[in-house]
């Protein structure tokens, strides 16, 4: 394999959403089944922001900026890059996430809301988040050990609110 070859074709995009070069470290990339969307975190010193970029236009939305959501980093995107679900904490204005711990949301690229898919009052975080390649259908764990890792919890799964 020929490694000029590879770089002429290896595209940066460690960018900010403003679309400069990021100078922070990111984290929960996921790649759309497509190709066309891609999905990173990014912290930067007082929380985390996730953008969705197209990777062939480079154009991006910021889906969300949490404030204090400094672990937790995760997302997935369906084959399309329409629904991404996220790991998320201390979402203002979302009356049903109560708890301040990481719950579970969904984004919709086309309508640029949000929707909490977790139950928003469980005792503690839930994470490691994915969604099926065509949307319809999120998974995701709770930590019911008080420990701070979802990976140690129970198995979630529960229907797109979107759909």
């Amino acid at each position: 394999l020929d490694g000029t070859r590879v770089m002429l074709n290896t595209s940066i995009f460690s960018l900010s959403a403003g679309g400069t070069i990021a100078t922070t470290p990111g984290q929960a990339m996921s790649l759309s089944g497509d190709g066309n969307w891609w999905v990173t975190a990014q912290w930067s010193g007082s929380g985390a922001t996730y953008t969705l970029r197209n990777v062939n236009t480079g154009a991006s939305q910021t889906m969300s900026t949490a404030l204090g959501a400094y672990y937790g980093l995760e997302a997935d995107t369906s084959d399309d890059g329409r629904y991404t679900v996220l790991s998320l904490n201390d979402v203002a204005g979302v009356a049903a996430d109560t708890n301040t711990k990481l719950d579970i949301y969904v984004y919709d690229r086309i309508t640029q809301t949000k929707r909490l898919v977790s139950s928003g009052q469980a005792a503690f975080h839930s994470g490691v988040p994915a969604i099926s390649g065509n949307g319809s259908t999120v998974v995701w764990l709770e930590d019911v050990t008080g420990n701070g890792h979802p990976s140690e919890g129970r198995l979630f799964v529960r229907k797109n609110p979107f759909f």
